[in-house]
């Protein structure tokens, strides 16, 4: 019975980005096992994940090449609302995604985080 209950999410703050079956019939852990690892805020929220200047914000490093850049790639197509034009390369697919997300690391946005940036 369980298995066909899917969480609510609401704002995201009460809802565990890995562990809640939020966006799929199974947590993220289970999909995303690589990912999980590099997490360094394993029981963050999905409000947390969503409010991070990019998803890999909270990784202790960078995902590498093979299936963690394949697993991080898929995760970021599936939590977008855009669709990604397949001429452009991902990095600028990425970048235009922040832009209309209002997501940019500009001083304004890292000050409205409490990140002090010098002048």
């Amino acid at each position: 019975m369980l298995a066909h209950v899917k969480k609510k999410v609401g704002n995201g703050s009460t809802t565990l980005f890995w562990k809640d079956p939020w966006f799929a019939d199974s947590p993220l852990i289970n999909s995303f096992p690589r990912l999980f690892a590099l997490e360094c805020n394993k029981n963050a929220t999905v409000a947390d994940k969503i409010h991070d200047i990019s998803m890999s914000h909270s990784f202790r490093r960078s995902p590498r090449g093979g299936v963690e850049e394949e697993q991080y790639r898929s995760l970021v197509d599936k939590g977008s609302p855009t669709r990604w034009v397949k001429a452009v390369p991902i990095k600028i697919n990425i970048l235009a995604w922040k832009v209309c997300l209002d997501r940019l690391p500009t001083r304004l946005n890292l000050s409205l985080r409490g990140i002090d940036s010098p002048l």
